[in-house]
């Protein structure tokens, strides 16, 4: 193997020895056909049809470009001397509560949200992104994936109040995000539970989209907990401190929510609680504004820290390199085209 590369799917490599079945079968094949020939034609055969030249340089060649082609399905990979800048990876906790309907932010705070995840997805190509959405509890929506257009396709698909239990809890929320970037490793089942080692993988940011209403009141313990585990937790707030009503449609068209006593709710932005959160998770805090912060935070922050984890793990940016085999096998079956089989 050439210094410094790798494959893809290394467990396919068992197949390459198929290549020797493929090699006798095909002698083999070649064998009858010599005898079937000299059969028909008797023991001038080579004045009539020709005299068989070049079947080992023949066999050589068509071997090669099959090996090759196997290589290249492997999908190796070799360190790029020109590597883009690390990307970062990271989940965005999206709140759907209820509060989220409300048009202190125009056209609502859920809508400006999606608008600025959809802005993310345009111009931040090469992350690697997944989207939970949460309100009295949280569940992962879309997995890491590096297609943000499709995760901006089902964060629009997102209604405020139409998912999951009322509420917001935003320690439930962060645990989902750092279980989506551990991929699998968290433990589930609340703050109290013990998680052990949710990082063996790979080591994100969680970033937090909400206005600030923590009614289960664990918010801060899960950011803590989740930097514990190597993963930063921003927040993003949607709102305003003077805050607004519930705009909610029903039957009779749209009305205001009301709690238990009938009175019209008002909700507004927490800034001292999300930024309580960001610090105990070891990230930043923004309000969302005339700029998009998501963009602020990845070409910031997320891009920094992509960067210092590959230089502290020692990895290295690599690229496809499945098109040299794929060369190689085009080649090698080009000259056995060449290569007659038999000469007069």
């Amino acid at each position: 193997m050439i210094a410094g590369w790798t494959w893809t799917w290394p467990d396919y490599w068992p197949w390459l020895l198929g290549l020797g079945l493929a090699a006798g079968w095909t002698c083999w094949r070649a064998r009858r056909r010599r005898v079937h020939v000299q059969a028909l034609l008797g023991p001038r055969d080579s004045d009539v049809a020709g005299r068989v030249v070049g079947g080992g340089l023949r066999f050589g060649l068509a071997g090669l470009g099959c090996a090759a082609v196997l290589l290249a399905l492997l999908q190796p990979q070799a360190p790029a001397a020109d590597a883009e800048p690390e990307q970062p990876s990271y989940v965005i906790a999206l709140d759907v509560s209820w509060s989220m309907a409300a048009q202190d932010v125009g056209p609502s705070r859920l809508a400006r949200a999606v608008a600025d995840v959809g802005e993310l997805a345009e111009l931040a190509r090469g992350a690697r992104v997944g989207l939970v959405a949460f309100s009295g509890d949280a569940r992962l929506v879309v997995p890491l994936t590096a297609d943000l257009h499709a995760l901006h396709a089902r964060a629009e698909r997102l209604v405020p109040g139409a998912e999951l239990l009322g509420g917001t809890d935003l320690g439930a929320a962060i645990l989902a995000g750092v279980e989506a970037l551990a991929g699998g490793a968290v433990a589930a089942g609340g703050i109290d539970r013990p998680t052990g080692n949710a990082i063996a993988g790979e080591i994100g940011s969680v970033l937090v989209l909400t206005d600030g209403e923590d009614f289960a009141g664990v918010g801060r313990v899960a950011a803590e907990r989740a930097r514990e585990r190597g993963v930063e937790v921003h927040c993003v707030g949607y709102g305003t401190e003077v805050g607004s009503k519930i705009a909610v449609t029903t039957e009779n068209g749209q009305e205001y929510l009301r709690d238990e006593t009938g009175a019209e709710i008002v909700s507004a932005l927490d800034p001292a609680t999300l930024g309580d959160l960001a610090t105990a998770g070891g990230g930043e805090f923004r309000i969302a504004g005339a700029d998009n912060p998501l963009l602020a935070l990845h070409r910031g922050r997320l891009t920094e820290r992509a960067a210092e984890v590959r230089a502290v793990s020692g990895r290295v940016a690599l690229t496809p390199r499945f098109q040299w085999p794929l060369l190689a096998a085009l080649l090698s079956w080009m000259l056995l085209l060449l290569v007659p089989e038999r000469r007069r």
